[in-house]
């Protein structure tokens, strides 16, 4: 009996994973979407005729700062990837297998955090960019 509890405490943690794993997914798709938002809203700028030194110069920083979040999204969703097989795979391990997975868990969790807090810094900053408009100047 006490087997059979705990293979199913194991497995409705998996489940929980699992869960949390669609978030994160989830979550990465919409953070590609707005990334690509405001590399549109820049091409726009440029288009406009936007094209002082100076705001050639910080466009192009911005640019090169969305692509690298695209580049650690991507990361991000790979190493979920093997997580969710790594998942698919252990539904009937035991322990030490769900102690293993916590701990990947929790680092991917912060990974998604600290991506979050990052690329939130990054619109902030964009838009003060976009909206200060030092660069219009003749």
């Amino acid at each position: 009996m006490k087997c059979r509890l705990q293979m199913k405490n194991i497995q409705s943690t998996i489940s929980e994973f699992q869960h949390e794993s669609n978030m994160w997914k989830r979550k990465l798709a919409d953070l590609l979407l707005e990334n690509a938002y405001l590399k549109n809203r820049l091409a726009e700028k440029l288009n406009e005729g936007y094209t002082t030194r100076n705001f050639l110069e910080l466009a192009e920083q911005y640019l090169n700062r969305f692509i690298r979040k695209d580049e650690i999204i991507n990361l991000i969703r790979h190493d979920i990837t093997v997580y969710d097989k790594l998942l698919t795979n252990s539904r009937y391990k035991n322990n030490t297998l769900l102690e293993k997975l916590e701990q990947k868990n929790d680092r991917m969790r912060r990974e998604l955090q600290m991506l979050d807090t990052k690329f939130n810094i990054l619109k902030t900053q964009f838009d003060n960019f976009l909206g200060d408009k030092p660069w219009a100047l003749p």
